[in-house]
């Protein structure tokens, strides 16, 4: 689906807000260990366009002197709030907590990577296509590197019936490619990411049992199950470091976390018929991942793989009673309608995935 520029359908009417107040505007910055991207990343927020937000620093436990730091140097601003966590419960509960503290009159929850810069406008762009446009449950930005403003590092993702995902202008030089319109995507990373709150408490926001890596993906998913899109605006822009926050994290870890969480979230969010289809396809494609990663001598990479599995297998009641959660609270479109706002995939892209994983 393709929108104008503030997020109203072409050839059909936009939804307004009845009131003339601006809305307010909650920002999630979750920390880990980062204080050198925190500060500038706080410091950037701060100094946004836009008259009605709040900052939430949620810290995960940091031992850098994170929170000290930014209470120092930005403590004296009012429309700042920290909060310390006794422990690091990862992205998805860190995300939660920060989300419990947000003002009860906030209309919309922005969840934002410490490892960004943000420009001026970003807010009130993100703000003004949900605002026009109640079908819209997330909006996410034009994201480029923050090491080179010239290059894309991502402008939201589209995902194929088996979970993978394929980013938009990953690695391209901004030529404006995807400025003409606001453009329906399947799905957003947590990164820069803007939800109706309303929608985000309907959904039951993210879930904890992921800690990290895919939970954004799953909570797109969930935003669609509930009869909303998810879109990327291209005019409200950041500048991100990519993982600067988890750049000490091995490959084994993240081949872990993101296939274990992958598995999940299919088996959570498709109903029963379309779940038995996909996953006998899903497990070949895991078992030729593992065989390659053998056959090149990445031995940590076939047995993280062989651990996210077995993981999925000694908790299936859980996720199962997750699946019936989202079934029957969260459900009100078919997967028939899931899968059409899929991208189409051939067996060539599918063995790049698994020779590129």
């Amino acid at each position: 689906m393709i929108y104008d520029h503030e997020g109203c359908e072409l050839g059909m009417g936009a939804f307004r807000k009845s009131t003339n107040e601006t809305p307010l505007i909650s920002i999630i910055i979750l920390n880990y260990n980062a204080r050198d991207f925190s500060e500038r990343c706080v410091d950037s927020v701060l100094r946004t366009d836009y008259p009605n937000f709040e900052v939430i620093f949620c810290d995960n436990a940091s031992a850098d002197g994170s929170v000290e730091s930014v209470a120092k140097h930005f403590g004296y601003d009012a429309r700042l709030k920290i909060v310390s966590n006794k422990k690091n419960y990862g992205a998805a509960e860190g995300n939660n907590i920060g989300a419990r503290h947000v003002n009860a009159n906030a209309d919309y929850i922005v969840f934002l990577n410490n490892d960004t810069e943000v420009d001026a406008a970003w807010l009130k762009r993100l703000a003004n296509v949900l605002d026009k446009n109640e079908k819209i449950g997330a909006a996410g930005c034009k994201q480029l590197l923050m090491a080179n403003h010239q290059v894309i590092d991502i402008a939201g993702a589209q995902m194929d019936k088996f979970g993978f995902l394929y980013p938009r202008g990953r690695l391209e030089k901004d030529q404006g490619q995807f400025d003409q319109s606001v453009a329906e995507v399947f799905t957003y990373g947590s990164t820069a990411l803007m939800v109706r709150k309303s929608v985000f408490d309907k959904i039951g926001g993210f879930d904890q049992k992921y800690f990290g890596w895919y939970e954004d993906n799953d909570l797109c998913w969930r935003i669609r199950l509930a009869g909303f899109k998810v879109v990327s605006v291209p005019n409200a822009k950041v500048y991100h470091a990519v993982s600067g926050s988890m750049r000490k994290l091995s490959k084994p870890t993240n081949t872990y976390y993101a296939e274990r969480n992958k598995f999940f979230t299919l088996i959570k969010n498709y109903n029963l018929c379309s779940t038995f289809k996909i996953m006998p396809v899903l497990m070949m494609f895991n078992f030729s991942q593992m065989l390659f990663f053998l056959i090149t001598k990445k031995i940590d990479n076939a047995f993280a793989m062989a651990r996210a599995i077995n993981w999925v297998i000694l908790h299936f009641r859980i996720i199962w009673i997750e699946h019936l959660r989202v079934q029957y609270l969260v459900r009100r479109i078919s997967d028939r309608e899931i899968k059409m706002q899929m991208i189409k995939i051939n067996p060539m892209q599918l063995w790049k995935k698994v020779r590129f994983a």
